[in-house]
């Protein structure tokens, strides 16, 4: 309940800031190329607003009115790179993009059907430019989420409630949109790309909607607010049509706003049949060997896979480091039992102080990863210190006699040298 100056203004929904300090959390970083996808003018019909298409010339300038600096004193330079990359220069996508990210960043957006997004109207979304020199897509501005925001001209120009609920997820590939959207079209072309995107858009579906935690979660924040918004004076709806939207669609005539359950239930009867959603491999038994990891020593990683033509391991030895990927054989040689048996295995050596690692697997149609939620998370080993990676910092017992014991409240220190937990 928000008033000003004793004055009540009415409820609000509270979130967290994308600014510097969110930058400092989630990345441990400070001072690079930070923009948020916001032009100044909002191009309505066919904009092109902050699609990140190279169509505003060879000068950084020319991008100025589309995008907005966050970053306090840098980074027009280091945005048009990364435009021009993205556009020109596909090869090396990989190396100015975290792809994992900006691929979580669009399942959200179809699986919530957000369209007042990068899919819609090409803005509302932050990028950071990390340590490694990869920006990073950060969602924002999900308030018009389950299809209350249809006018748009990434798509469509309308879209009603029925074909928000059957939204194609790869609809910016298999045809020509209203205006470019590279940073979807230029990684879906890539075919485990486009596969890696629809496993976290079934992961967020199986996660969330098919087992109907949604909706448990919208009745108890529908509770919560209850009472606060029935007396509430400045609500844009009435309290009937804030009771009814969770299930049924409410709001005038003209200007209908879906229920969300009932366009929820339609999404996934939509994607349940989509190709690529299922049939996907099954992973199970990961394990690594030996039990006990010795710092720069050699690790085997093993899975089990059914279905799957393509195992890879991917891996990183710090928890800011970007993920590498080898290849994961079935063969007898890697430490997989039987050549043919579906135990797929690999090997990587040890070299940081810790070793973090998901496994991706796809055929021919599909794919899954194991954790699901790679790269967001990921099994972790911890191999054994080395000398000097814990210290023995302080020293305090409560007693002057030599070799006094620790029963009295006495206590030691220990200090972590490394830059990992």
């Amino acid at each position: 309940k928000i008033f000003i100056n004793d004055v009540y203004a009415g409820l609000y929904v509270s979130v967290e800031a994308v600014d510097d300090k969110y930058i400092s959390k989630f990345f441990e970083s400070e001072g690079n190329c930070f923009i948020k996808g916001s032009p100044e003018a909002l191009q309505y019909p066919f904009g092109q607003n902050s699609n990140l298409a190279y169509t505003h010339g060879a000068d950084s300038s020319g991008y100025m009115p589309f995008y907005k600096l966050e970053s306090k004193y840098y980074g027009w330079n280091d945005l048009f790179n990364f435009i021009y990359t993205l556009n020109n220069d596909t090869a090396r996508i990989p190396e100015v993009l975290n792809v994992d990210r900006a691929l979580w960043m669009h399942a959200f957006n179809y699986a919530l059907m957000n369209l007042d997004s990068y899919i819609g109207y090409s803005q509302n979304y932050y990028l950071y430019k990390d340590d490694n020199g990869r920006f990073n897509t950060i969602p924002w501005d999900y308030n018009m989420s389950f299809g209350s925001f249809r006018n748009t001209d990434g798509i469509s120009l309308n879209l009603s409630i029925d074909k928000m609920g059957k939204l194609d997820p790869l609809g910016h590939l298999l045809y020509n949109p209203y205006t470019p959207r590279p940073l979807m079209r230029k990684l879906f072309v890539v075919p485990q790309y486009r596969k890696m995107y629809l496993a976290h858009l079934r992961t967020i579906v199986k996660e969330n909607f098919e087992n109907n935690a949604y909706f448990e979660m919208a009745s108890e924040y529908q509770n919560i607010a209850d009472s606060a918004v029935l007396n509430d004076t400045n609500k844009f709806y009435s309290y009937t049509e804030f009771k009814d939207n969770l299930t049924i669609d409410a709001g005038p005539a003209s200007a209908k706003i879906p229920g969300i359950k009932s366009i929820v239930e339609a999404r996934v009867a939509y994607l349940s049949t989509y190709s690529g959603f299922s049939g996907y491999p099954i992973i199970s038994n990961v394990s690594s060997s030996p039990e006990v990891v010795r710092q720069n020593a050699p690790v085997w990683i093993t899975a089990k896979v059914a279905g799957s033509n393509t195992v890879q391991l991917h891996y990183r030895h710090g928890h800011k480091a970007i993920f590498s990927s080898i290849d994961m054989y079935d063969d007898g040689n890697h430490n997989d039992g039987i050549a043919g048996d579906s135990v797929f295995g690999a090997q990587v050596t040890a070299t940081g102080k810790i070793l973090q690692y998901y496994i991706w697997a796809e055929n021919d149609s599909t794919g899954i990863f194991s954790p699901e939620r790679a790269q967001y998370e990921f099994y972790s080993i911890q191999p054994q210190a080395n000398p000097g990676d814990v210290v023995i910092n302080e020293v305090k017992t409560n007693h002057s006699t030599p070799y006094a014991t620790f029963s009295s409240g006495g206590w030691i220190e220990l200090f972590n040298n490394t830059t990992e937990s």
